[in-house]
């Protein structure tokens, strides 16, 4: 498991935590931070690893489940119109005529980042992030700086952990496949302006990749009035570095690039198969009745029990509050999860009322595992507790972004008392091997 197979090496790094500061690590990470303008995040000074043979297991059954939704998606497309489905899934009308249901119903994917809580039995799923936008791709480079940083070997098979070069690789190979002259890696400005990290790594991945196209970033204020013409757009390939909770879907030049002939990566399907209904709806036993055994058995294991809260399930759930989180379907990064043990009865249910009770899913409550880790070099060493991102990329898994917190279950970007890191995949072998090099710093 996760923090078990991290034990030896942060126990190393708590007592090497002179050498870290002599190395500077602190320092270069904020330089690293602030030339990505990414006011938001915090790097740990620490690397974290991940074992390869468990690596290989959860991404295969991971993609199990991501099969599930597909087959999920098809069963409910045969049931329901395609205004049932869309007032389901909350996705505002103005925008339901950019709906690629061609991708929905093939499962057809880009990037997806799947967040798992570590536990002491296993790993449990907490959310589902299947679009471009996904965010946390820049702390493999943070991780390849940190190991820079300390004359340690990177310990993976390419020499490198960013998780842009497997994304590069697949928009190279669709790049190829069509006739562009452009790729625009295109932002949001209200999302740049709320600290995230900017592109420029990723534009920088997609050329030394030999992108064969001029790679350009934009957000909405400086995208050229030219490449929204049908002749000009037609040429142009348009990465969406920002969601739907990020823009307003009535903005005038999101319905124009809309409307051009752009190839747009993607619709916002991709915000329907990221909506957090879909915990509960893969326990929905009219829809596992059709399931594969694999998928059956990829939810029995990484997905606990999720439903749907209601006026007739609340009291239930309010007497058994201390079993269950409740989580705010529209909630993102950890805000609004509620864990039931932590608030009295009269707390708990004004705070639902408050959301809105059809607006919550309830979640058996799985105890993090959790481990003692330098937050930072120049604190004393705390216990944290962590959600992992393992990226799947096409039919290719890519690494584990990690956020960590030391004082709640909710772990949360936002917060100044969580970081982000990075988990490197390695096996046993390589274990040892770093181990030792990190004794003899």
């Amino acid at each position: 498991m996760f923090c078990e197979f991290n034990r030896e090496l942060q126990g190393l790094m708590i007592e090497k935590s002179d050498q870290l500061k002599k190395a500077q690590i602190k320092e270069r990470l904020t330089t690293f931070k602030n030339g990505l303008a990414a006011d938001r995040y915090e790097f740990f000074s620490t690397p974290f690893i991940f074992s390869q043979t468990d690596f290989e297991k959860l991404s295969s059954d991971l993609k199990h489940l991501l099969d599930a939704q597909t087959n999920i998606m098809n069963q409910i497309y045969q049931q329901r119109s395609k205004q049932e489905i869309l007032d389901y899934f909350m996705i505002p009308n103005v925008l339901r005529a950019y709906i690629n249901w061609q991708r929905l119903l093939s499962g057809e994917q880009t990037i997806a980042r799947l967040d798992l809580v570590p536990h002491k039995k296993g790993y449990s799923l907490c959310g589902m992030n299947l679009h471009t936008g996904v965010g946390g791709m820049a702390c493999g480079d943070a991780y390849d700086l940190l190991m820079e940083s300390l004359s340690l070997e990177p310990y993976y098979d390419h020499g490198k952990v960013s998780a842009y070069l497997t994304l590069a690789e697949e928009i190279k190979t669709l790049c190829r496949q069509q006739k562009y002259e452009r790729l625009v890696i295109l932002d949001w400005q209200s999302h740049a302006d709320k600290g995230y990290p900017s592109f420029e790594l990723m534009q920088l991945s997609f050329i030394q990749a030999g992108v064969r196209l001029p790679v350009i970033t934009h957000t909405e204020q400086s995208y050229p009035e030219a490449w929204l013409a049908p002749e000009e757009a037609r040429k142009t390939l348009v990465y969406r570095g920002f969601g739907l909770n990020e823009i307003d879907p009535y903005d005038e030049f999101l319905h124009a690039l809309l409307e051009s002939e752009a190839n747009i990566l993607h619709g916002f399907e991709d915000e329907l198969r990221s909506n957090k209904r879909w915990l509960a709806l893969m326990w929905d036993e009219a829809y596992q009745a059709r399931l594969t055994p694999e998928q059956k058995q990829a939810i029995k294991q990484y997905l606990p029990y999720t439903c749907l809260l209601s006026q007739d399930t609340l009291p239930h759930f309010i007497a058994n509050k201390n079993d269950y989180l409740f989580r705010g379907n529209g909630t993102t990064r950890g805000q609004g999860v509620l864990a039931g043990k932590a608030y009295s009865d009269a707390e708990l249910e004004k705070k639902l009322l408050k959301i809105g009770v059809e607006n919550v899913l309830v979640q058996e409550f799985m105890e993090a595992d959790d481990m003692p880790i330098l937050h930072d070099t120049d604190e004393q060493p705390a216990g944290h507790k962590f959600v992992l991102g393992l990226y799947i990329m096409g039919e290719r898994s890519q690494g584990l972004a990690i956020r960590g917190s030391k004082v709640c279950d909710r772990i949360n970007l936002s917060s100044g008392l969580s970081k982000t890191g990075w988990a490197a995949i390695i096996n046993e072998q390589e274990k040892d091997q770093l181990i030792e090099a990190v004794r003899r710093l």
